[in-house]
């Protein structure tokens, strides 16, 4: 079920406002909900890149599809996926698409990300994109963390229960890997410790 126009024009309004076009300005609590799956892909040298599945609220997905799916079917053909990519995905690049990844200690900017799909599963919309992250395998071990955050805290993604991981190709390496809270790193003004995924790997003997 759909919002009414007036309501949805002010809702997209104020989305758009706060958390497309400047999330700075949210307020101190989040008004967005994400569950977030990564899929850690491996090739034949290392690490690959990471796949990445944000399966929005109820309230937040109605506002969006309302938008751009403009057919009211409740499926993301082609051109509305376009549309949506550029409507409401894009411009988070500027916030490093709400993924803060460090390797070996180092913060990895995320210049382009590919293969943006939409989807809508049980009433539900769902992103699905792939972040490359090219890092060769040795025999030291490497480590990637990974922490699914809106550092403004308007949008709150956090792990799915079910699933949060999953490791593709890698079995030529030794993969280790653990969810937790960061201990060292907050969002939000000191106040959040975001969730992370600390991943290590290198090559077997």
């Amino acid at each position: 079920m759909y919002v009414n126009r007036t309501i949805k024009s002010f809702l997209l309004l104020w989305i758009a406002t706060l958390i497309i076009v400047g999330p700075e300005s949210a307020l101190a609590h989040p008004h967005v909900f994400a569950d977030t799956s990564l899929n850690i892909v491996f090739d034949q040298k290392g690490l690959s890149g990471i796949g990445v599945k944000w399966v929005f609220d109820e309230f937040f997905s109605s506002m969006i599809l309302e938008e751009f799916d403009k057919d009211h079917n409740n499926r993301i053909n082609p051109n509305e996926n376009k549309g949506l990519e550029q409507g409401a995905f894009q411009n988070l690049k500027k916030y490093n698409y709400f993924n803060w990844i460090a390797i070996d200690g180092r913060k990895f900017v995320i210049k382009w990300v590919k293969d943006f799909r939409a989807q809508v599963k049980k009433g539900r919309l769902v992103y699905y994109f792939f972040v490359p992250c090219h890092l060769k395998a040795s025999q030291n071990r490497k480590t990637v963390v990974i922490s699914p955050s809106d550092p403004t805290y308007y949008t709150a993604l956090e792990f799915a229960v079910l699933n949060p991981v999953t490791i593709k190709g890698g079995n030529n390496f030794s993969v280790k890997y653990k969810i937790a809270p960061s201990t060292i790193r907050t969002i939000y003004y000191g106040m959040v410790h975001p969730t992370e995924l600390t991943l290590s790997f290198k090559l077997k003997k």
